[in-house]
């Protein structure tokens, strides 16, 4: 067998039994980058049972059958896991490894072509033997160099650390899937569920409705309005009035509750105030606009979270005090709390209870996105891998 019959092809028979000085070696990823269930011996045995080109090569090592060549395939099996195993402790393997942990009546090409197979298919890279003698002996500058090169490429050490990430199976992809239209969904109803809803709706339209637009049409609404943008553009002009009427109802609606809460009529003012805002809810479903709208209204909710927590330590701290004189202050901290619960339509609590329940979601569809984009990358590098040493580096390859 010829050098060539086993990295760019395999090398004669004769050369790799004599252990020529001239020998490739088999450079196999460190535990680092090979997870260890991949390269471990155990999974070496399960390669090895598998048949290969050849029937009559290592078709039998899982029984122990003698190979064409007399010998015992057990053996055989057991001499590869040893080959693993040095590979792990110093890194590569060279020709010399090979020919002193293969059995002497090993000799038929076929079976040790099938044998180098099974260590490739565990991902191993055949290099030079020239370039095994240079990493052992490195250039001090060259080596500094080199450290300082990983350092400072951020990418190089990006791409590493998502080489350990895991393909996804179908079925694995498609419940990534349904996890995030899950999370985004319950982030719209909530979103849509807070009053200053539909004045943000509003205000995003009448920028696209600018002469000239304030905002790109692209970029806010889905695709599919996008080639049909004047017609688009023309229903807006209805919508937004239609909808601001609708807002403005609803507000007078909740506002009517609120005060009649103490008299006794707050729950049928309750129910029209739901109905109304029912309404208007269904209402921003015709904007057409892309998800990313409802992410940016997500810092509005949190500047109003922020500011109901103010104005509760406030007060909180003002009762601990118990001084009468603090008694203007907090009523005018109540009165601010009661502005931003008729800009929220929802009394604070109820209002605390969902900002909980979006930053809950949107955490969820933010990893679920995140596992998705990862997987996606790590496809590209797998297939990136299967070109490289073709005239590319492996970057140009991504």
């Amino acid at each position: 067998m010829s050098k060539s019959k086993v990295s760019k092809a395999a090398p004669p028979t004769g050369a790799l039994k004599e252990g020529s000085s001239d020998s490739n070696c088999a450079k196999v990823n460190s535990p680092q980058r090979v997870p260890t269930q991949t390269t471990s011996p155990q999974v070496a045995s399960d390669a090895l049972k598998v048949n290969g080109n050849s029937e009559k090569g290592t078709a039998g090592l899982a029984n122990g059958e003698p190979s064409q060549t007399g010998v015992p395939n057990l053996e055989l099996t057991e001499r590869v896991k040893e080959l693993l195993r040095l590979a792990q402790d110093q890194g590569h393997l060279t020709y010399n490894d090979i020919n002193d942990a293969l059995p002497d009546g090993l000799a038929s090409a076929e079976e040790i072509e099938d044998v180098l197979m099974k260590l490739r298919n565990l991902e191993v890279e055949i290099v030079d033997q020239a370039e095994v003698e240079r990493i052992k002996q490195p250039d001090p500058e060259q080596e500094g160099k080199a450290r300082l090169d990983i350092l400072d490429d951020p990418v190089r050490m990006y791409l590493k650390q998502m080489g350990q990430v895991p393909l996804l199976t179908r079925e694995q992809e498609v419940a990534l899937s349904k996890r995030i239209e899950e999370a985004e969904n319950e982030v719209t109803r909530i979103i849509y569920g807070f009053g200053f809803a539909g004045k943000e709706h509003i205000a995003l339209a009448e920028k696209l409705l600018a002469e000239p637009p304030k905002e790109r049409f692209d970029r806010v609404v889905l695709d599919k309005k996008v080639d049909s943008r004047e017609s688009h553009l023309k229903a807006l002009r209805k919508l937004v009035a239609k909808v601001r009427a609708s807002d403005l109802d609803t507000d007078a609606r909740f506002a009517e509750w609120r005060s009649g809460r103490m008299n006794g009529a707050g729950a049928k003012l309750q129910v029209r105030f739901k109905k109304a805002d029912r309404t208007l809810q269904k209402s921003f479903s015709q904007f057409y606009f892309k998800h990313k709208v409802i992410e940016e209204m997500c810092p509005v909710a949190e500047n109003i979270h922020d500011k109901i927590q103010l104005s509760l330590r406030a007060i909180d701290q003002m009762e601990q005090e118990r001084n009468q004189a603090a008694a203007p202050a907090m009523e005018l901290e109540q009165r601010r709390i009661e502005a931003l619960e008729s800009f929220i339509r929802m009394t604070y609590r109820e209002y605390l209870a969902a900002f909980a329940e979006l930053k809950r979601f949107s955490a969820l569809a933010l990893q679920a996105k995140t596992e998705m984009v990862e997987a996606n990358l790590r496809l590209v590098i797998s297939i990136a891998k299967k070109y490289i040493n073709r005239g590319m580096s492996f970057l140009d390859l991504i």
